[in-house]
């Protein structure tokens, strides 16, 4: 019957190459005491000396890679908050300024019409129209490129959610 190979766990093989490595037992020591070869010991011991610096490398990935993070957060909270204004002030525009400035503009064609007001003061009224309309368009374009530039930033629509 063929003998079963013995698998170790990544913790044991470090607490093992440790204590070779910091002299607190000798290679022959260890292998006693764990029924290991010394192949396997000094293959885990070579593994160890490789791989070490990478431990060190990944640390400054990940710090790098978090503050990617970190600033791609605090980039999609910035656009988040400028969707959420664009929206508010169209919304402000739409049912506050631009039914009272149409109900204006068409109280002053009345009193127009009647002789109450004077032509220039008519031609205020549209005027005035016109600008909330021009600022309903604005507020309309500005709240598409917010959701574009947070579109382009996550990488979809987030009412796709």
């Amino acid at each position: 019957m063929a003998k079963k190979r013995r698998t170790f766990a990544p913790d044991f093989k470090f607490q093992v190459v440790l204590e070779l490595l910091t002299g607190e037992k000798s290679a022959a020591q260890l292998c006693r005491e764990h029924q290991l070869s010394e192949t396997s010991l000094s293959r885990w011991r070579q593994q160890f000396l490789e791989q070490g610096a990478r431990v060190f490398e990944s640390q400054n990935g990940n710090t790098a890679e978090q503050e990617r993070i970190a600033e791609l957060e605090r980039m999609v909270g910035r656009l988040t908050m400028e969707l959420a204004a664009a929206k508010k002030a169209l919304n402000i525009l739409q049912v506050d300024i631009m039914p009272a400035a149409t109900t204006a503009a068409a109280n002053a064609t009345e009193a127009y019409a009647i002789g109450a007001i004077s032509y220039l003061e008519l031609l205020d009224f549209k005027r005035q129209l016109l600008n909330s309309r021009l600022r309903e368009a604005e507020a309309k374009a500005d709240l598409r490129r917010a959701e574009v530039s947070l579109e382009h930033s996550i990488g979809f629509r987030p009412d796709e959610e």
